[in-house]
């Protein structure tokens, strides 16, 4: 959610421009959304292959060093995960024949829902319709706010947000997650490393008297605020604003979460796991996550969960 403007010294990377508002309905793949119509029976379709297809959006309203940083660290994945950038997408690409997780990075929410809803294409459709047939969603700061809210795929209300521009320390992992995760996520590791933070929505545990929306279930949470979690602002939304720590009003409070909606996976993350904090937040700007750190690992574990590779049964049974 922290502003970024994209820039016009962009590294060489494989993209395609796929906004097309006069494509024919006959040139559409099965179970995708066009400008003018939707396809109401999407098919499902099991998710066995590898290596798992990613799109991720770097289209308008995309935080560049966000999406660039998420490209990089999975590419350490690379036998595992092949990804696809997806620039100011006509969202009839985004097909369960074609991917297996889409993925929405940092930037600003509000830009990229309203651009796509003026010119022609239905973001809330597409990815609704793209979960309805087996897909996986995965969001970061701004794109848990599409997640959670426009979209509407996701049951965690939001507590709070814009704080400002910080991080967060002390955070806990849940046990179900650190024992089923296919590459380690401890809360020792974790919390060994600042967790980036921008304007991102902080999320309500969700109350278990009352019902979840239609189609969704089993929500999970991955990480939350630990019993002396505070979120340290080095800049905040308002000019001017000196650097401060914010303590919570209460531990447990959901970073990362989980949940299905109808035949999909959906997950979730306030923070940035993307970005390295080792100097202050200004860093962010120049240095992705490394590698083999675990907060690489938590961004691998998310995509691996959205296309289902792991067992997340609301028992926590063991990974498969």
């Amino acid at each position: 959610a922290a502003r970024d403007e994209e820039d016009d010294d962009e590294e060489e990377v494989s993209y395609f421009d796929v906004f097309n508002p006069s494509m024919p309905r006959r040139d559409l793949p099965e179970g995708a959304i066009g400008p003018d119509y939707e396809v109401t029976r999407p098919q499902r379709i099991e998710q066995t292959r590898w290596p798992i297809k990613v799109a991720i959006y770097r289209g308008h309203g995309a935080s560049v060093r966000s999406w660039r940083n998420i490209q990089k660290i999975l590419k350490c994945a690379s036998g595992l995960i092949e990804t696809t950038m997806i620039k100011n997408a006509n969202l009839a690409a985004i097909n369960r024949r074609d991917y297996d997780v889409f993925l929405i990075p940092g930037g600003e929410s509000g830009k990229m829902y309203d651009w796509h809803s003026a010119h022609g294409s239905n973001m809330r459709t597409t990815v609704r319709t793209f979960l309805r047939s087996g897909g996986g969603y995965v969001g970061y700061c701004a794109g848990a706010y599409l997640g959670r809210g426009k979209i509407g795929v996701a049951p965690f209300r939001k507590a709070s947000s814009t704080l400002g521009v910080g991080w967060i320390t002390d955070v806990a992992v849940s046990p179900w997650f650190e024992r089923d995760a296919l590459f380690p996520v401890t809360n020792k590791t974790l919390n060994d490393f600042r967790l980036f933070y921008a304007n991102g929505p902080i999320f309500q545990e969700i109350e278990s008297a009352k019902p979840l929306p239609p189609e969704m279930k089993n929500p999970r949470v991955l990480v939350r605020t630990g019993q002396s979690s505070t979120v340290h602002i080095e800049y905040g939304p308002v000019p001017g604003t000196k650097a401060h720590d914010i303590n919570w009003r209460y531990s447990g409070l959901p970073i990362v979460t989980y949940n299905e909606f109808a035949h999909g996976r959906v997950l979730l993350s306030t923070a940035h796991p993307e970005t390295n904090v080792t100097r202050g937040v200004h860093s962010y700007e120049v240095s992705g996550t490394q590698c083999g750190s675990p907060h690489a690992h938590l961004i691998v574990n998310m995509v691996l969960m959205a296309a289902n590779r792991t067992s997340l049964d609301p028992e926590g049974m063991t990974a498969v």
